[in-house]
């Protein structure tokens, strides 16, 4: 009787082993997925971070051409007659030209953001899994 029990106690270990392995096996694999995920995210919000700098110099030097293109205008008004229409219109070019580089910096910084907090989110997951692998192993 006691043999009996012993070896439905061993059998019971045995079981629980196995199933504490796969489960084991599983987690890893899930952190491996998410340790993928975030290295992929991590490489996109550097992506966008390089396109946000590369965008901020373009404004800086869209911003410059248009304060030299003002002072060039304001000396040149007191020598020539400048065609005023096609002055406002060069200005709105450009001004609607740095507009749409805000507006794009803007939607880039969101991303950069969103994926900052998606992030987090892994990075929360990733520390629950190694806890949850510690207690199984």
């Amino acid at each position: 009787l006691r043999a009996g029990m012993i070896q439905k106690l061993e059998e019971e270990i045995t079981k629980i082993n196995n199933e504490s392995r796969e489960k084991s096996r599983q987690c890893q694999e899930e952190l491996s997925s998410y340790k993928a995920k975030l290295s992929e995210a991590v490489a996109l919000a550097n992506k966008l971070t390089q396109e946000n700098e590369k965008k901020e110099i373009t404004i800086k030097t869209l911003q410059g051409e248009i304060n030299s293109f003002r002072k060039s205008l304001q000396e040149s008004s007191s020598e020539y007659a400048i065609d005023k229409d096609v002055w406002k219109l060069q200005f709105e070019e450009a001004t609607s030209t740095i507009n749409q580089l805000i507006r794009e910096k803007m939607k880039a910084e969101e991303r950069a953001n969103g994926l900052q907090t998606a992030n987090k989110e892994f990075e929360g997951k990733i520390a629950n899994l190694n806890q949850l692998i510690k207690k199984l192993t």
